[in-house]
């Protein structure tokens, strides 16, 4: 509900009235005389949430909530109201208060660069978590804040370099029906026509099961920071594990035979040997030549609470060939054999930088490899996996390859 419409009812209309004999209160605690106030009216059903985040912004002083659920609201309704301790980088690192929302109670917070705070998922399949909610303003003019400074992602690109001697046999990683020179035109064409595919039953089975085996025995670790990302993530130790199948499958994901493969999939120039596509215009200005072989990985598992979010830290200066290649347990994969249930979160969104509009969700699916050609103005992140998951979930490897 916006600002408008409280203000046209009664009811509403009274209680921002009713606010206004709190300004006073709000401009001894925040150090600012408060001029003006906006709020608006929220419901949270089964499954909703919001993730962390700051309000900073258009001279916000203090934000407020007041509840207006049921007497009845208890813990195993959800729907908390979360604060966040930051760390020396005005990163959230962990919760620091929890509020069960309250019915006719009132809560209030400065307004910083690193007051971060969420909306935990509602629980209840009967129960509506209600609140106004909205923030003081001052005209006066407030310091330079200390904005985020961007935290370096953990996996770093890194440069392809050969392994030489190593000669691995494709065929015994992946599906024949995807080597066959014809099937691999017909890929390119569809990908260069539509900038993404997914490939189903990609991996021989026997590397799927085996690697999938390596997948459940691994001790995911929860990385953040949560204004960014939920996720559980392996090191670099555990997925190039020389003793283990799993680090020699991400060795091949970074091989030569791999990114030729992808270059005939796709048509990009991943590799320095890869073919260049004879229709370019030789007249245009030419320019450095990639070299290829660019990577980035990850190793992620995903259950319930698991997400990324957009930010402006992710934004990068090139594009890349998403990949994600997904794993599930028997007895998930059998759940899910007709597909992935959206409504459950998981699915990976595509929009361009500063739009709404969704230009592409790649969803995940058991022993599937799904290619994206992202360019610099596109954006990605993977919803939030709500408690429709139970204690379902899957894995998947991300990797980034550039040109």
């Amino acid at each position: 509900m916006t600002l408008p419409e409280v203000d046209q009812l009664p009811r509403l209309a009274e209680f921002r009235g009713l606010m206004k004999n709190f300004w006073p209160l709000m401009s001894a605690i925040s150090g600012h005389q408060i001029t003006d106030m906006s709020m608006f009216y929220a419901e949270y059903k089964y499954t909703d949430h919001l993730l962390p985040h700051e309000d900073d912004l258009e001279n916000r002083v203090i934000a407020f909530v007041y509840y207006l659920n049921s007497d009845d609201w208890v813990e195993k309704d959800g729907g908390f109201f979360d604060s966040y301790i930051s760390d020396e980088q005005g990163q959230p690192v962990k919760i620091h208060k929890e509020w069960l929302p309250r019915r006719n109670y009132l809560n209030f917070f400065k307004v910083t660069d690193a007051s971060f705070h969420q909306v935990r998922e509602v629980t209840s399949r009967s129960k509506i978590r209600k609140s106004i909610s909205g923030w003081f303003h001052t005209s006066d003019p407030l310091p330079p804040r200390n904005r985020l400074v961007p935290v370096t992602p953990k996996f770093q690109l890194k440069e392809f370099n050969s392994p030489g001697a190593i000669d691995y046999r494709i065929e015994e990683w992946i599906s024949m029906r995807y080597l066959d020179p014809n099937t691999m035109g017909d890929i390119q064409v569809q990908f260069e026509d539509s900038s993404e595919i997914q490939l189903v039953d990609i991996l021989v089975p026997q590397k799927y099961q085996q690697i999938l085996e390596c997948l459940e025995a691994q001790n995911f670790k929860e990385t953040g920071p949560f204004q960014r990302k939920r996720t559980l993530e392996l090191n670099d130790r555990q997925m190039f594990d020389e003793k283990s199948p799993l680090g020699e499958f991400m060795r091949f994901l970074v091989s030569d035979h791999f990114f030729l493969l992808l270059s005939n999939w796709t048509g990009l120039k991943l590799h320095p040997e890869a073919p260049v596509d004879d229709e370019e215009d030789d007249d245009e200005e030419e320019e450095e030549t990639p070299t290829g072989g660019a990577y980035r990985c990850q190793m992620r598992k995903w259950t319930h609470g698991n997400y990324t979010l957009l930010h402006d830290a992710e934004t990068e200066e090139r594009g890349s060939l998403d990949m994600f290649m997904y794993f599930f347990s028997e007895a998930s994969a059998e759940m899910h054999q007709d597909g992935w249930d959206v409504s459950k979160g998981g699915a990976v969104s595509y929009i361009t930088k500063g739009e709404d509009e969704e230009l592409l969700t790649v969803c995940p699916k058991a022993n599937s490899l799904s290619l994206v050609f992202r360019d610099a103005d596109t954006l990605r992140f993977s919803k939030f996996l709500n408690k429709k998951t139970a204690n379902d979930g899957y894995f998947d490897v991300f990797n980034c390859y550039y040109e």
